[in-house]
């Protein structure tokens, strides 16, 4: 090979990787994967599926009483002793971890005020560039108060749990959330106040099952 042919093959080979090492550079910056492009996700979770409660209470039985939910959740506009649709608000401080909030609030004639409120952190572990599996922890809020007169009647409660929930992005900013879901209540309180006098009493709450919702990341 003569010395000028060496010289062009020498300038291409230096051409292109002048010209790959950018497009390699861009490629794992951009670092592929549920919460790395767009680290805050907008979600309505606990929307429906199979879920078990169960509830114990002085004041309701010496039984713990257990009931399967299947189907859509928060058909009785809310109650802390049923599964709770939730949004919630989280972001990818370090991707893979999160941290953030749920949130469910309702108000109605018939079953009251209810409020949830509680905080997440989680960590996604990528299965592919659109698919990833969401491990998440943390503790829960809830409280419903229902008055009529001088009649009032409160449940309150605080409840650790987790999520195990695969988020998969059907097209660009919007996917589902499917997986396992669990909370325990380690506080429950019963409060009536009748106009003429005031009880509390204790109860146990738990569920536990699968559920489903959507999420949206920007």
């Amino acid at each position: 090979m003569s010395a000028a042919s060496k010289a062009v093959l020498a300038l291409g080979i230096v051409c292109g990787v002048c010209v790959a090492s950018p497009a390699l550079a861009q490629e794992e910056m951009a670092a592929p994967g549920f919460g790395h492009a767009r680290p805050f996700v907008l979600s309505l979770e606990n929307l429906g599926g199979v879920m078990y409660t169960r509830l114990k209470g002085d004041s309701l039985s010496s039984d713990a009483q257990g009931s399967l939910h299947v189907g859509t959740f928060g058909g009785n506009l809310g109650t802390i002793i049923a599964p709770l649709p939730r949004i919630g608000l989280h972001y990818f401080v370090a991707p893979p971890l999160s941290v953030g909030a749920l949130l469910s609030y309702s108000d109605n004639d018939t079953f009251g005020e209810t409020l949830l409120a509680g905080a997440r952190i989680g960590a996604a572990l990528p299965l592919s560039d659109n698919t990833a599996l969401w491990v998440r922890g943390g503790i829960l809020y809830t409280q419903t108060t229902y008055s009529q007169g001088d009649f009032e009647f409160k449940l309150s409660d605080v409840r650790p749990g987790g999520d195990l929930l695969l988020a998969l992005e059907l097209v660009d900013h919007f996917g589902l959330l499917i997986g396992g879901h669990f909370e325990l209540g380690v506080n429950g309180k019963t409060n009536v106040d009748t106009g003429l006098g005031k009880s509390e009493s204790d109860f146990d709450y738990m569920e536990a099952g699968l559920t489903a919702g959507v999420f949206a990341d920007f």
